[in-house]
C-alpha cells in the first residue's frame, strides 16, 4: 500500500541524527499527484522556516505551477533548482530524484512508470557553495513542511534519502525498482505493511511518526523492493553468487534446483 496525503496537514516526521546536516545528498521518490491548485505542495522538507535547510516542493509562483523545485541552504550560496514545462501531471505515478553536493551544479531527474527519467528543462539551476547550515535536532517531514503550511495532495509510495551524491547513472539504476545502496539513511515505502505508517528499511530504523490522518491507498505498481539480509550485499540478484553446501558437495551458483 501507499499513503494518501491531503491538505489537512497530514504528513510523516522522521527524526534521527543521520538526517542532520546532510551535505552531499540524493533524494528520490515515487508519488502521484491527485489534484492541482494554485498553492505550494511540499513533498519533503527539513526545518522549513526562516532558516529552511531542505525543501522539495511544487511552488505556487514563477514559471510552471506543476514543476519541482529544490532548495538546500548553504553558507555561501544556497543550492536551488527548478524545472519548467509543467512536468507533473495528475493521476499518474511519477519518479523524481534530486542530486546535490557542494560546488557542483544540482541535477533533477523525472520520469514515469513507462518513461525512463531524464533531466527536465530548468527554469533555474544555482550551484550551492559552502557547508550546510546546522539543522541538528530538526525532523525531516514528508508530505508537509515544518508548520504544515504547505502540504501535499496526492499519494506517496516510496521515498529514500542518501548522504552522498549519486552519479546520474547510479540514480537511474534505482528506477523503476529502488534498492538500498551505500550511504542510504532512509528507505521507506509508506503504508507498505498495510498500516498507516512508514517503516524504514535502510537498516537505520528511522521509522516515521504519523501526523494528522493520512489514509491507505494503492501502491505504485512496481516490483517488490530489493532488500538486504544481514551480512549480504542484497538478495535475489542474478549478479551475485552464493556458495551452497549439500552434504559433502559444495556448489557455487546463483540458482539451486532441487528435483525429486
Amino acid at each position: 500500500m501507499a499513503l494518501k496525503f491531503d491538505s489537512n496537514t497530514a504528513g510523516l516526521s522522521f527524526s534521527s541524527s543521520l538526517l542532520d546536516q546532510l551535505d552531499a545528498i540524493t533524494i528520490m521518490s515515487w508519488y502521484r499527484v491527485t489534484a492541482t491548485a494554485s498553492v505550494a505542495y511540499t513533498l519533503l522538507s527539513k526545518e522549513y522556516s526562516a532558516n529552511s535547510q531542505l525543501l522539495l516542493n511544487r511552488p505556487a509562483f514563477g514559471v510552471g505551477s506543476n514543476d519541482w523545485q529544490f532548495f538546500h541552504r548553504r553558507a555561501t550560496t544556497s543550492t536551488s533548482i527548478k524545472s519548467t514545462g509543467n512536468i507533473i501531471q495528475t493521476n499518474r505515478w511519477e519518479w523524481v530524484c534530486v542530486l546535490d553536493s557542494d560546488a557542483s551544479a544540482p541535477t533533477m531527474l523525472h520520469g514515469t512508470l513507462t518513461a525512463k527519467p531524464v533531466e527536465p528543462t530548468y527554469d533555474t539551476q544555482t550551484t550551492g557553495v559552502g557547508p550546510v547550515t546546522d539543522d541538528a535536532g530538526q525532523s525531516m517531514y514528508v508530505g508537509r513542511t515544518y508548520g504544515g503550511l504547505q502540504t501535499f495532495t496526492g499519494d506517496v509510495s516510496f521515498i529514500a534519502v542518501y548522504n552522498r551524491r549519486m552519479s546520474q547513472a547510479e540514480a537511474l539504476s534505482h528506477w523503476p525498482r529502488p534498492y538500498v545502496s551505500s550511504g542510504c539513511q532512509l528507505f521507506t515505502y509508506p503504508g507498505y505493511h498495510g498500516t498507516v505508517a512508514a517503516t524504514d528499511l535502510s537498516g537505520n530504523a528511522i521509522n516515521a511518526t504519523v501526523i494528522g490522518t493520512p489514509t491507505l491507498t494503492n501502491p505504485v505498481p512496481i516490483p517488490m523492493p530489493r532488500l538486504r539480509l544481514a551480512g549480504m550485499p542484497s538478495i535475489f540478484s542474478a549478479q551475485e553468487v552464493r556458495r551452497v553446501s549439500l552434504g559433502s558437495i559444495a556448489l557455487n551458483s546463483d540458482r539451486l534446483v532441487l528435483t525429486g
